[in-house]
């Protein structure tokens, strides 16, 4: 998969975790999955998989912040 080609995965990690956040926070508000992936221009299953991944990740820094 070729980065920064539109439609594709942002160039940049930093851009890559905006936008991940950005699919976090829209499924959040109740949009869903298949909407979120045609905007963006990939598969409802990826935007799960994304989805589950920051959410993940959000429990591991929640978690951090606690202790």
């Amino acid at each position: 998969m070729k980065k920064g080609a539109t439609g594709k995965r942002p160039s940049s990690s930093k851009e890559c975790v905006e936008r991940n956040f950005f699919i976090y926070r829209l499924r959040k508000k109740g949009i869903p999955f298949e909407a979120i992936g045609r905007f963006f221009g990939i598969s409802k299953n990826r935007v799960i998989k994304i989805y589950q991944t920051v959410e993940k990740k959000m429990g591991v820094e929640l978690y951090e912040i606690r202790n």
